[in-house]
């Protein structure tokens, strides 16, 4: 046997100068920074899915309604100059094919000829990409999620 082994620890920790307190210590130091670290974790966690999970009571109301001009499909080359009247949309999809620039106005919450609180959307094509023709007029579904419906 060692002559190590036969001392008793309290003799080896006073014997070699506290190495193994050193140690213990040392251990105790980590597992405090890995508990603050998963802490921190745990904190962002709730923090970031609790953006998620906002009650329907706090969510903004639905926005006011766009009021869009009565506008015709395209009939015997009439068109129209959008840029100078319609309504800024909630997302504009532009597009070319040969010869023919397209371009898609979307509305969330609008007015438009006999339909009330809908969502719309619009499509031209235009030859000058000056001068529009209405070409597809289409009634989307309205999502009440989006608008923070008081349905509990």
């Amino acid at each position: 046997m060692s002559k190590l082994t036969k001392i008793p620890l309290q003799k080896y920790l006073y014997k070699n100068g506290g190495n193994v307190v050193f140690m213990v210590s040392l251990k105790v130091k980590t597992m405090k920074k890995q508990s603050k670290l998963i802490f921190v974790i745990v904190a962002l966690f709730v923090f970031f899915t609790s953006c998620y999970s906002v009650p329907s009571s706090v969510r903004r109301p639905a926005p006011v309604p766009v009021n869009l001009p009565f506008m015709r499909l395209e009939q015997g080359g009439e068109c129209y100059y959008i840029d100078d009247f319609l309504p800024t949309p909630d997302s504009l999809v532009t597009g070319k094919t040969t010869g023919l620039y397209l371009r898609y106005y979307t509305y969330w919450n609008g007015r438009y000829k006999h339909w009330s609180d809908v969502g719309v959307m619009l499509s031209f094509y235009s030859r000058d990409s000056r001068c529009w023709s209405l070409f597809e007029e289409y009634i989307l579904p309205r999502l009440d999620a989006d608008y923070g419906s008081s349905d509990g």
